[in-house]
């Protein structure tokens, strides 16, 4: 069995991890949700303590937002890559019943993780409900909880596609800043992945945006037989080529991919997997696995502006233009936008907020002009926390925006020197100005 290290992933990969806590405790256990920790008498005790922490989150209607880890002089304990024969092998189970209907053995998000602890001698023995456990000098008697109330886990899908971890962590980043928050319209709230070939496409908006990105992946060559969801009950059999796009494409809660992604990026590779209903995230010793959103995620190719028929193109320094934006934007509030105006004559990108009585504020920065927008405007606006996350999202050291008028769709690529990053695109809406 394959020794996972915890300090990698959530906590960060180091081999010897930064202290979260108070080095001077040997042991304690580090709630994650709440950010408080325990001292415990050792490492047995700490142990246990997280598997009761696990089993209670195992038996919560909320779902679970934090975990308990283990701490050694204030780090994230790592168990040692060797195993002393006789040794404990805990496993540590976080589940939730689903926060909508809870229905039983419905769940939301289900994650696994196994590790290898080096242990001391410990005596168990089950006393009716109760179980007894004696460790050296230590004794603990803990009730138990009946065995077939526990809930069931769904299995493993067959894996669909391999990608590497960090590159699929970086294109969740990119594309869930453009997800929608409130639960009130589903669909929204998800990050679409589409399998075509060896292209993985992933897909965000919230109405106002939209985050797409290309990631390279080997697929397996094995899809679920996943029929595409009918709007019309007259609506004619769905065709080959349908059923294929179908079988490759889910929607996947966005928060729940970003944060998968990140507790298992790494330079290793990372297995998906799918049915009609759920989806997992897997690597040696580590599976975590949620619902799929069983909604229609709106379809955008119809929509997408032709970068190549675009009036004008404005190529802008990320780094210099987002510092620019976080200082005009301190006068701006929700309702009111950051105005863009091109002096192509200078080669100058004004940034403006506020107006009449209000509190206002002007910047510029460099940038290069192509083409003009239509009827002489060099004016258009955009809400500032929708702009500052696409030049968030941006890893070049450019970022090219096309527009195709003022108050049309933008489209917003990464450049750098000549070469165009276009594996990833930020469609921005601008704001009317009145």
């Amino acid at each position: 069995m394959t020794t996972a290290n915890v300090s990698t992933g959530l906590y960060g990969p180091a081999a010897d991890p930064a202290p979260v806590g108070d080095e001077s405790i040997e042991w304690a256990l580090w709630h994650t949700a709440t950010g408080e920790q325990q001292p415990q008498f050792n490492l047995v005790t700490a142990l246990l303590t997280a598997s009761q922490h696990a089993a209670r989150a195992a038996l919560s209607p909320c779902a679970v937002s934090g975990h308990a880890v283990v701490l050694h002089n204030g780090r994230v304990w790592t168990p040692s890559p060797t195993v002393v024969s006789g040794a404990i092998v805990p496993e540590l189970l976080w589940s939730a019943r689903c926060s909508v209907c809870q229905r039983e053995y419905d769940y939301e998000t289900v994650a696994t993780c196994r590790v290898d602890a080096e242990v001391a001698d410990v005596d168990l023995e089950l006393d009716g409900a109760r179980l007894r456990l004696l460790c050296g000098g230590t004794r603990f008697t803990l009730p138990t909880l009946p065995v077939d109330e526990y809930p069931g886990l769904p299995d493993v899908p067959d894996t669909v596609l391999t990608v590497q971890g960090d590159a699929l962590a970086n294109a969740v980043t990119q594309t869930a800043i453009a997800a929608d928050t409130d639960d009130s319209v589903p669909a929204l709230t998800g990050l679409q992945l589409a399998l075509d070939g060896d292209q993985l496409t992933l897909a965000a908006t919230d109405r106002y945006r939209f985050a797409v990105r290309n990631v390279t992946v080997e697929p397996t060559g094995t899809l679920p037989g996943v029929r595409p969801r009918k709007r019309d009950k007259d609506a004619p059999e769905p065709t080959p080529e349908e059923l294929r796009l179908a079988a490759g494409t889910v929607l996947v809660p966005a928060r729940f991919l970003a944060e998968a992604s990140r507790a298992l990026a790494g330079e290793h590779p990372v297995r998906i997997g799918w049915t009609d209903s759920q989806v997992t995230l897997s690597v040696p010793g580590r599976t975590i696995g949620t619902r799929l959103l069983d909604v229609e995620f709106p379809k955008y190719s119809s929509i997408w502006p032709d970068t190549a028929t675009a009036a004008m193109t404005l190529t802008v320094t990320v780094e210099h233009t987002a510092a620019a934006l976080k200082r005009v934007a301190l006068v701006a509030t929700r309702e009111t936008p950051v105005r863009l105006t091109v002096d192509a004559t200078r080669g100058v990108l004004l940034l403006e907020a506020g107006h009449g009585d209000d509190a206002q504020a002007l910047d510029r920065v460099e940038c290069s002009v192509t083409g003009a927008l239509p009827d002489g405007a060099d004016t258009a606006a955009f809400n500032p926390g929708f702009l500052a996350d696409c030049l968030k999202s941006m890893t070049t050291p450019q970022a090219r925006f096309h527009f195709t008028t003022a108050t049309k769709p933008v489209v917003v690529i990464g450049t750098s020197g000549d070469h165009t990053e276009d594996d990833y695109q930020h469609l921005l809406m601008p704001v009317r100005l009145t």
